[in-house]
């Protein structure tokens, strides 16, 4: 538990005269959700959630409305989440092994993401590049013999400008 790479907390749901969620309380926390958190074990156990979460870091109700839905249902929910507060990125899986009470286990992706949106911007560049070429392009693979010698190619992939020019 106190070994983990992910952050793990244990809370229990709270829970209004009608059954709706309405917070919960933690119970347990381990050194590295409070290294991903910022939320120290001494200044959280027993205390309520809505004591410590930002308005501005999510939708508090939407927070406590799934957290409620795996605490009383005992359905797993896993789901990827920015914090604005903290500005990270996390994956977030969500279970119950009592009812009433839930487990979650944090995974910081903020270098996957910061990578994926990266990734997405440049496949972005390249693809307005290659498609608003005035020039004729196209993006080939060699196709060899048993001798390693060239024989044919295969289109991968022409532009807006070949297929005019070529017909």
């Amino acid at each position: 538990f106190s070994n983990m790479l992910d952050g793990f907390a244990y809370r229990r749901i709270i829970v209004d005269e009608s059954g709706k969620p309405v917070d919960y309380v933690y119970l347990e926390i381990n050194d590295a959700f409070e290294k991903m958190t910022g939320q120290k074990r001494a200044s959280v156990i027993g205390k309520r959630g809505t004591q410590f979460l930002s308005e501005d870091d999510k939708d508090l109700s939407h927070w406590i409305e799934v957290f409620g839905r795996v605490a009383l249902t005992g359905e797993p929910v896993q789901l990827e989440d920015y914090s604005k507060v903290l500005n990270k990125w996390y994956y977030v899986s969500l279970y119950s092994s009592k009812k009433g009470y839930f487990a979650t286990i944090l995974e910081d992706i903020t270098e996957r993401k910061k990578f994926e949106d990266a990734l997405r911007k440049s496949e972005e560049e390249y693809r307005s590049l290659f498609t608003n070429m005035i020039d004729g392009f196209a993006y080939c693979k060699m196709v060899f013999d048993e001798n390693n010698k060239s024989i044919d190619f295969v289109y991968l992939q022409i532009n807006d400008s070949f297929e005019r020019i070529i017909g």
